[in-house]
């Protein structure tokens, strides 16, 4: 059974703990092998959700229908199950995108897709802050979405990819003010930076919500993500991201 994590008492100076309590990111991980752990993380928008379980070691999330378009663009977000981590960090996600009727094939909606999301907690508005990796079927074809969010304006690179390899890993890499992105699809065999590779923002702050969404933009609004683990470590340098 997996042991849940506890909040330390403690601080940080430039994204390194000080305190000798203080909790290592790797027990913010989380292999969803115990449905208890789902109690340790934080929605967003929750109510966009039909499906949210911890099932067969997978996190779950089906959009609700009646909802209507569900996106992260502009100003719109989508359901978001993330945690808050200070500083420099590593994040994996091993993920599958399918069809809700057919969990063989990928989803056919546009925009219908699923991956990370790093926010700025003080997000609203008009003043939405993040950045997006995801896998899924996007507007034209299947792929990958790279996107950095900045005062609620989009900005948004596509790379396509075969359909039948709708299951694979993403990475989200932060070293101050850069972010980098990484994949490893279930057809490929390391870890690939992505084209765009890197976004640089030095206005996300030192503490940021990290986590999982989904996208349910057009019809058919299908999608279904499972996500086999998220995990969490430290990293000094670039060359650490891909260790």
């Amino acid at each position: 059974m997996k042991t849940k994590w506890m909040l330390a008492i403690g601080f940080c100076i430039a994204g390194y703990c000080v305190a000798v309590n203080c909790a290592e990111l790797t027990t913010l991980s989380d292999d969803f092998s115990n449905a208890d752990t789902i109690k340790e993380w934080k929605v967003h928008n929750s109510d966009q959700l039909k499906i949210l379980v911890v099932e067969d070691g997978k996190l779950v999330l089906e959009p609700d229908p009646k909802v209507g378009s569900i996106a992260w663009y502009m100003d719109g977000t989508g359901p978001f199950v993330y945690k808050q981590i200070t500083g420099k960090f590593v994040a994996e996600i091993q993920l599958k995108v399918s069809s809700i009727k057919d969990h063989n094939r990928a989803p056919y909606g546009a925009f219908n897709s699923a991956g990370f999301v790093v926010r700025d907690p003080a997000s609203n508005n008009g003043n939405q802050n993040w950045i997006m990796y995801n896998i899924g079927q996007q507007d034209m074809g299947f792929g990958r979405e790279a996107k950095t969010t900045e005062n609620s304006g989009s900005a948004l690179s596509i790379y396509a990819a075969p359909a039948k390899y709708n299951s694979g890993k993403l990475r989200v890499c932060r070293i101050g003010s850069m972010f980098y992105m990484y994949h490893w699809l279930e057809n490929e065999t390391k870890w690939i930076a992505e084209d765009i590779e890197q976004f640089k923002r030095e206005d996300l702050p030192q503490v940021v919500d990290v986590g999982m969404v989904i996208n349910a933009y057009d019809t058919p609004r299908e999608i279904r993500a499972e996500f086999d683990y998220i995990k969490f470590s430290s990293v000094d340098y670039k060359a650490d991201c891909i260790k």
